[in-house]
């Protein structure tokens, strides 16, 4: 799988909403995405792929720049094209891992 430089559909609505961002550059968008991490790894729990459809399930674990450690679990969306390359892409994850107890009220 490979994504197209300027003509894949991106989305992290956690951070854009319901916004698109048509022909995203995917290095900027991994680069923006991996930020307030010193580490992560993910493993994928679930892989279903049907006809030009891929959904991905699956679990972090890391540590943030801030030295505090984090887990979440989330879900990938894929759209593949008709050279099966990725012409969509959509990550949905619990954003609440991300808040410290603290910042709670």
């Amino acid at each position: 799988m490979t994504i197209r430089p300027g003509r894949a559909e991106l989305r992290r609505p956690e951070v854009e909403g319901a916004r698109r961002q048509d022909g995203a550059d995917p290095a900027e968008f991994w680069e923006h995405y991996l930020s307030p991490f010193a580490s992560i790894a993910t493993e994928f729990i679930s892989v279903r792929e049907a006809g030009d459809e891929a959904v991905l399930e699956w679990q972090s674990t890391g540590e943030l720049a801030t030295g505090r450690p984090i887990e979440y679990a989330g879900v990938s969306l894929l759209t593949f094209d008709d050279q099966d390359k990725i012409a969509r892409f959509a990550t949905y994850f619990d954003t609440a891992a991300f808040v410290a107890p603290s910042d709670i009220t």
